[in-house]
């Protein structure tokens, strides 16, 4: 569509125009970033895509989120995994001898 919100940082929907009743985007049209100095002159054509949007990324889905998040628990799990068992070849035997024999006592 062509939405410049994303370079519009303006307070319309504080303010609101029609003599404070609404605004462009509530009534269903997307930010042409109206408000802007020399709107005319620079922000348009009105819906043309803007050039690179700083950001995520408006355009990912739940679905690639979900696939991130869960490799970066499967990464963790592994990441666990490894620093048990370097952790279990690098501990002393007597301590955990003594630990056993202390979990025992109780």
């Amino acid at each position: 569509m062509g939405c410049k919100g994303p370079e519009a940082t303006y307070n319309c929907p504080a303010v609101r125009w029609n003599d404070a009743t609404s605004w462009p985007v509530k009534a269903g049209h997307g930010c042409i970033a109206c408000a802007s100095p020399r709107f005319w002159d620079t922000k348009s054509p009105f819906y043309n895509r803007l050039p690179k949007v700083p950001g995520f990324g408006v355009d990912v889905k739940a679905e690639e989120i979900g696939w991130i998040g869960t490799g970066a628990v499967a990464a963790a799990m592994v990441a666990q995994v490894i620093g048990n068992a370097v952790r279990d070849k690098t501990r002393p035997k007597d301590l955990e001898d003594k630990e056993d024999e202390s979990s025992d006592s109780h």
